[in-house]
């Protein structure tokens, strides 16, 4: 259950240095505690079972921790679009040369890399 969060967590540290770049360290903080916040009322219903939530016990700890990150992850594509530093129409077009995409992957190799082991 835990690998569904991948993918949001190297949105979510997209998004972090985007906006560092930008020199916005505000937002990815508000983001986080928000993220948080939501983990940490998540957790209890899905573990222990509160109220109409099935007690899921470590399961429930695992989708409390994914339906966060992609919380965290979904808001941060919002507001980059917003800020309009991604664009959805261009994002997944073919490269016009491969030479491209050779840079693009050994440049994100490492953060790939990194991300995956501090899951």
């Amino acid at each position: 259950i835990r690998a569904f969060s991948l993918p949001a967590a190297l949105i979510s540290t997209v998004g972090v240095g985007t906006f560092r770049g930008l020199l916005d360290t505000k937002t990815p903080l508000f983001i986080a505690c928000v993220t948080e916040a939501v983990h940490l009322g998540l957790d209890p219903l899905l573990i222990f079972g509160i109220g109409p939530f099935v007690g899921m016990n470590v399961t429930g700890a695992a989708i409390a921790t994914t339906a966060a990150e992609w919380v965290g992850a979904l808001w941060f594509v919002k507001l980059m679009l917003d800020e309009q530093v991604l664009d959805l129409r261009t994002m997944f077009k073919k490269p016009k040369q491969l030479d491209d995409l050779g840079t693009l992957v050994r440049g994100s190799t490492a953060q790939l890399t990194r991300t995956v082991f501090l899951q």
